[in-house]
């Protein structure tokens, strides 16, 4: 039945069939073509077809995209024009599981180029891996990547050099919106450790509660004691 009224068709309107001419409002995103799901005659000269499409994404990514798609054509009549894309990485070609449906009355002529596509999104970005740098290196490559720096805390690391980031939330490597805020954990150096009491213990002893609490043995001096045993710490 469909391939009888395709031939009945002008060629016009076969046109729209194969691919249906599109413009896109985001650069990096367009309609490249339509699958079609069903077609249902509605009147004795017009009849409903209802495509899925393919969109090709270059970048950047987009999250909660759609696709809608208007006509200038007394021909063709949009009847549901939104397709809800998802998100679509950058450089994917995607195709869609939602659906738009168009009205063709086959009588009247029709110019493909009446109908415009339009793609829509929050553009997306994957997140710089800023773990490790200073805090204003961090910073320059948030926004250097579009990003800003969220709320910045600090905790006491031993490994991480004091003003050098410990971690960042959300994760690098992670979409996220461009313009959304980035966390960082700072460190304040080293956490401080209770000095633990090694007067009255040999130097060897003292040495190894000093070592064990985190810290290091500084200058060892000597001198003549009259209470202290040889060796012991003053």
């Amino acid at each position: 039945m469909f391939r009888n009224l395709i031939a009945r068709m002008p060629r016009a309107l076969i046109a729209i069939l194969a691919i249906l001419g599109c413009s896109t409002a985001w650069a990096g995103a367009s309609v490249s073509g339509t699958i079609l799901d069903s077609s249902v005659r509605v009147g004795r000269t017009t009849t409903d077809f209802t495509y899925r499409i393919t969109v090709v994404n270059a970048t950047p990514a987009l999250g909660a995209a759609t696709a809608t798609v208007a006509s200038s054509s007394a021909a063709v009549v949009v009847t549901d024009n939104t397709v809800n894309l998802g998100n679509l990485a950058a450089g994917s070609t995607t195709t869609s599981v939602d659906t738009f449906t168009i009205r063709v009355d086959r009588t009247l002529p029709f110019d493909p180029a009446s109908l415009v596509w339009t793609v829509t999104g929050t553009p997306q970005a994957a997140l710089p891996n800023v773990v490790s740098l200073t805090q204003a290196a961090a910073a320059t490559a948030l926004t250097s990547a579009g990003f800003v720096v969220g709320a910045v805390t600090t905790a006491a690391s031993n490994t991480v050099p004091a003003g050098s980031v410990i971690s960042q939330n959300p994760a690098s490597g992670t979409t996220q919106n461009l313009g959304s805020a980035v966390n960082l954990v700072v460190s304040s150096g080293p956490a401080n450790v209770n000095v633990p009491n090694v007067v009255g213990l040999t130097q060897a002893a003292a040495s190894t509660a000093i070592t064990g609490a985190g810290l290091v043995v500084g200058t060892v001096t000597t001198a003549n004691s009259p209470t202290v045993p040889a060796g012991n710490v003053i």
